[in-house]
């Protein structure tokens, strides 16, 4: 056997990994066909020296990418628990509030004839409410609002609307809620009147279309867009609306999963008496159909993946959707 012969037997024991790709190309580009055997005896060392500095170096990769994906599960492990925490603290916070002030309604209303009851300030307040979406970083403001500074008991129904019909992420119905638990502990003599209204508000806005008026509406806009020349028209039916008949407004997919999670919340920390009507509106949106409305059904279910992915444990009586495994195809869900 030739030097040649023996170079192709080496390739073929090379195999085809990218090592063994790498080294014929160097052998061949180097011209070393024709060289002794102890020439080839070092590239076929070189050659499995690279494959196990890939191996090593995929290996290296592997371990960081899974470290990566631990150290995410436990610190949306750790958010999920102080979330659960801080809920428990704002149920307890409602629960006493409602055991003190049944005895004792005329201390609460001299307590808020103390607070700034003005036409502007409480103007202000329900402006404020309606248009600035409640977050991590101003809710404790509002918060404040009502608990310390505005005596808002004559307006509490424009309030209340004012929290439900708001725009919120699904992520910030916690805080939502913290606004509304701070009007039903401050306004005792209105605290029937604000139960009710939050989850009648709530519950018509978090409810879907059925299917066939989700595919009635599409061909509406469908309809509009063509008369009107094509265009950005998703939002012309809403336009028609003015500020004073804004509870009319049809609700975006977004809007309509963030009320069903404060919807959620509110029940959680005892503002809501029955998780009913929080299995009603997940009831509606299981029961769109692809076949008649293939739009409202994919919003549908995305927004029951979030409400699953959030509430799994409270509602649904399961381990957290996304942290039952470190496996790396975890599912995410958009909020």
């Amino acid at each position: 056997m030739d030097s040649n012969d023996r170079i192709r037997g080496s390739f073929e024991a090379r195999g085809e990994g990218e090592g063994g790709v790498w080294f014929r190309v160097f052998v061949i580009s180097c011209g070393l066909i024709d060289c002794d055997r102890s020439l080839v005896s070092i590239v076929c060392v070189y050659g499995y020296i690279f494959d196990i500095f890939l191996f090593s170096r995929w290996i290296e990769l592997e371990n960081q990418a899974q470290k990566k994906l631990e150290q995410k599960l436990e610190k949306e492990l750790e958010q999920r628990q102080q979330i659960r925490e801080q809920r428990k603290r704002l149920k307890e916070m409602n629960e006493l509030s409602v055991n003190e002030s049944n005895s004792d309604l005329n201390k609460n209303e001299k307590f808020l004839k103390q607070m700034d009851s003005s036409i502007k300030k409480n103007a202000s307040l329900t402006k404020k409410l309606k248009t600035v979406a409640i977050t991590e970083s101003n809710y404790k403001q509002l918060v404040e609002d009502f608990e310390k500074k505005i005596n808002a008991s004559k307006y509490a129904s424009e309030c209340v609307l004012g929290i439900s019909l708001a725009k919120l992420k699904g992520s910030d119905a916690l805080y939502a809620s913290e606004v509304a638990s701070s009007m039903f502990r401050t306004y005792v003599a209105q605290r029937k009147e604000i139960q009710e209204q939050l989850r009648k508000h709530l519950q018509h806005i978090a409810t879907p279309m059925s299917s066939a008026e989700a595919a009635q509406l599409a061909l509406s806009l469908l309809a509009l867009q063509k008369t009107s020349g094509g265009g950005d028209n998703d939002n012309d039916l809403n336009d028609n609306n003015d500020d004073d008949n804004e509870e009319n407004k049809i609700p975006t997919p977004l809007l309509r999963r963030a009320k069903l999670c404060l919807l959620a919340e509110l029940y959680l920390v005892n503002i809501i008496d029955s998780p009913k009507y929080v299995y009603e509106v997940v009831k509606k949106h299981a029961e769109m159909e692809y076949d008649v409305a293939p739009e409202a059904y994919l919003q549908s279910l995305s927004a029951l993946a979030f409400f699953a992915k959030q509430y799994s444990l409270e509602f649904l009586g399961k381990e957290d959707v996304s942290l039952s495994s470190s496996s790396s195809s975890e599912v995410v869900v958009n909020n």
